[in-house]
């Protein structure tokens, strides 16, 4: 049996992913495939990376969940794969399948030696799956995700992409690695694309019904007003999830996508080209696995940038309509004070 592990990276459709295949769970059962509930979250198995990387490198949401408590994480991981291990030898499976995206930053082989030993107790061949965003796309999605809880945007770096990837070809009897990139998508679609993939003979599986899912991107605008409340109300606070800023962020996008000149925002061509210069390992990534980005030429990326200017506002890696960002922050105030008056 194949125990199948997609690993991200993050920002790769992750979450829309790991909710459709945990809403056809009893569909993918009668297909012969697990995907068992996680105990942390029910959609993914966040519990692997826990116990699987230091605390300084956990998420925001799992240093919430555990803290410093490694005797919790150890064994969260073990009662996972634990009743994985027991309903496996129960059921007749073709294959189980495992997601976590904090995964693909896994440093430690020691780590990743012992990952392999608790899988190998659960199937005889282990198959990892990994997307690749091209990096000036990345960086502006974890952007948005960073703003959430910091007014601090996140560095211009290198992803690493070949160390990565590497570290999880000495554990793997197949590796899967692919674009995430939507005109690359088997229909434009993450969930369509991975069953296709991965179950080519189960073409039924790339029919399943994927839940509605709101889209929570925001315009440049509206990540500057979200960064400057963060600036103003919780500037001693970085990687902080508060509730006033969660209320803030919510009835934010709501406005913001309904409100006029909403677009998706764009890096400044500035910002891309640091940020692709950055990333060395494109022409690897072309070379071995057959993938490029729309609008890069791989071959023309070999040597990083000597100096590179880290951003600090919005402002320094999008284009912003100044007009729109005070009418949308005037229609915040107002939405806020109603609320507050209910």
């Amino acid at each position: 049996m194949e125990v199948i592990v997609h690993i991200g990276m993050p920002k790769t459709g992750t979450t829309a992913l790991q909710r459709t295949l945990a809403y056809n769970r009893d569909q993918l059962r009668d297909s012969g495939i697990l995907y068992p509930e996680g105990f942390i979250y029910k959609d993914d198995h966040k519990e692997l990376v826990g116990a699987l990387r230091p605390v300084k490198a956990l998420s925001r949401s799992l240093l919430k969940e555990y803290g410093d408590d490694l005797n919790r994480r150890n064994t969260d991981y073990d009662r996972l794969l634990g009743s994985i291990q027991a309903s496996a030898e129960q059921l007749s499976l073709r294959a189980v399948v495992l997601s976590a995206e904090g995964l693909f930053n896994t440093r430690q082989p020691d780590k990743l030696q012992k990952f392999e030993r608790d899988l190998r107790k659960i199937g005889d061949r282990i198959h990892i799956v990994v997307y690749i965003r091209d990096p000036a796309g990345h960086y502006l999605s974890h952007a948005q995700q960073v703003l959430k809880a910091s007014h601090i945007l996140p560095r211009f770096k290198n992803r690493q992409y070949r160390n990565k990837i590497s570290r999880f070809v000495t554990i793997a009897d197949r590796l899967t690695v692919a674009p995430f990139e939507r005109d690359q998508l088997r229909g434009g679609d993450i969930t369509k694309d991975f069953m296709g993939r991965i179950f080519p003979n189960l073409p039924h599986l790339q029919k399943i019904i994927a839940p509605q899912m709101a889209n929570e991107t925001m315009s440049a605008e509206a990540m500057e007003i979200l960064q400057q409340h963060r600036l103003e109300k919780f500037r001693d606070q970085p990687n902080i999830f508060t509730e006033e800023t969660d209320h803030l962020r919510h009835t934010l996008t709501h406005l913001d996508r309904n409100f006029s000149g909403y677009t998706r925002p764009r890096l400044l061509s500035s910002a891309r080209e640091t940020v692709i210069a950055l990333n060395t390992d494109l022409l690897w990534l072309y070379e071995h696995f057959g993938i490029s980005f729309k609008g890069i030429t791989p071959q023309g990326v070999s040597t990083g940038p000597t100096e590179v200017r880290q951003p600090e506002t919005v402002a320094d890696i999008c284009q912003i309509a100044a007009s729109r960002r005070e009418a949308l922050t005037l229609a915040l105030k107002e939405a806020l004070h109603s609320d507050s008056r209910c």
